[in-house]
């Protein structure tokens, strides 16, 4: 029993020493560095004219067809700099947000679904990672640690559906919901949404495959899509011109690659 104790409070500690050395080194990331190699001066103005009542409409603050996290981003700054003033640099604080609210799900997500030393030396790695990876946790771009935190958000929901029987229509409606408003926020976010079909069907194909979870998955999906729906309707699809430029119309697209890389292992093959 004393040993367990002594265990747990090792643990704690190290959990301890880890978040603090996670926030210290943002921290003087932030507050030393260049504020422009965040990103977020689009993002920052949007907020300025949202906390000024700007005459504009909403879906005009979008700061691209693809990525409407930037509106979040808007609506988030904004309050900050109603709360702390009217400055870039607290509105850089949103970034920080945003990697302590990944900080402590991927605790979580793996303390739940491993075990305790697992999620403590993810901690671990995360306090202290390569710097460029450091570096762009703390940009307000809406593809990188937010996205990380939506990708977190489903593998959670889904492994907990994969791992347990037991859940009402409730839960299966926020997994939808999620999952729409991760495509909405950025269309990166839309890989970890097909692998995540990818695995329900691998493992939960009967239960997936349900007259409940189709109808509460797609409806709820929809709700949380809605933005992107209504961005578009009144902006001509131009959400859809980044696929039509990735795949076939852009200087680089993945038709192109596909063929780059053909050209190239041929002389092997």
């Amino acid at each position: 029993m004393f040993l367990d104790r002594e265990k747990e409070g090792g643990f704690t500690r190290v959990l301890i020493l880890a978040s603090i050395l996670y926030l210290l080194v943002r921290l003087i990331i932030l507050l030393t560095s260049n504020s422009e190699v965040f990103f977020g001066c689009s993002r920052f103005i949007a907020a300025k004219l949202i906390l000024n009542k700007a005459k504009i409409g909403i879906a005009d603050l979008v700061c691209t067809p693809y990525e409407g996290g930037s509106l979040v981003h808007a609506f988030l700054g904004a309050f900050l700099m109603s709360l702390f003033g009217e400055r870039y640099e607290v509105f850089s604080m949103l970034s920080l947000c945003y990697s302590i609210g990944f900080g402590v799900l991927l605790y979580y997500f793996m303390k739940i679904f491993f075990d305790k030393k697992a999620a403590v030396l993810s901690l671990i790695l995360l306090a202290l990672p390569p710097t460029f990876f450091t570096m762009c946790t703390l940009m307000v771009a809406g593809n990188i640690t937010e996205s990380c935190l939506l990708t977190l958000l489903i593998m959670f929901l889904l492994f907990k559906i994969i791992h347990s029987d037991r859940h009402g229509i409730f839960f299966y409606f926020i997994f939808g919901f999620v999952c729409g408003f991760s495509v909405w926020f950025h269309y990166v976010n839309l890989i970890v949404v097909v692998l995540s079909w990818a695995f329900l069907i691998r493992y939960k194909r009967k239960a997936t495959f349900t007259k409940q979870f189709l109808i509460v998955y797609t409806v709820s999906f929809i709700i949380g899509f809605l933005p992107w729906i209504n961005y578009n309707m009144q902006h001509h699809f131009l959400g859809l011109n980044r696929f039509k430029d990735s795949f076939w119309d852009g200087d680089i697209t993945v038709l192109n690659a596909i063929k780059n890389n053909l050209q190239t292992l041929s002389p092997a093959l």
